[in-house]
């Protein structure tokens, strides 16, 4: 497997759970490499964005909470240089993390379903 998709992968094809990252609208397609590269890049900046259930910064507390994914995956994402460093891909207010004396947290995993939203990813056409 390419190991520089398997950091996105747990972002665009996890499973409809409320804590899992949001549902696709749209079947992903590899036309070509850069469709479904962008595609991938649309649903990981969606889900590190989500305050809720994907990355949430506490500056003024020094506390990063993640999603539970970012812990049970951990592995997946060391191609990236670790969870804090895929977050930092699409989030401006973590590259100050990297200074060191953070507490880093995880978010509750709702495991009920998650309803079809109209929030859901949309991926470009």
């Amino acid at each position: 497997r390419d190991p520089g998709a398997a950091p996105r992968t747990p972002a665009c094809i996890v499973c409809p759970k409320k804590s899992s990252p949001p549902l696709s609208q749209r079947a992903f397609v590899g036309d070509d490499e850069k469709t479904l590269d962008d595609a991938m890049d649309t649903c990981a900046k969606t889900w590190v964005s989500d305050t809720t259930k994907g990355c949430h910064v506490d500056a003024d507390r020094r506390k990063i909470t993640l999603s539970r994914i970012f812990l049970w995956f951990e592995d997946d994402f060391e191609f990236e240089g670790g969870p804090l460093h895929f977050c930092g891909r699409w989030r401006d207010d973590l590259p100050a993390t990297q200074e060191g004396g953070w507490a880093i947290r995880y978010f509750d995993y709702d495991w009920s379903l998650n309803a079809a939203a109209a929030s859901s990813v949309t991926q470009p056409e």
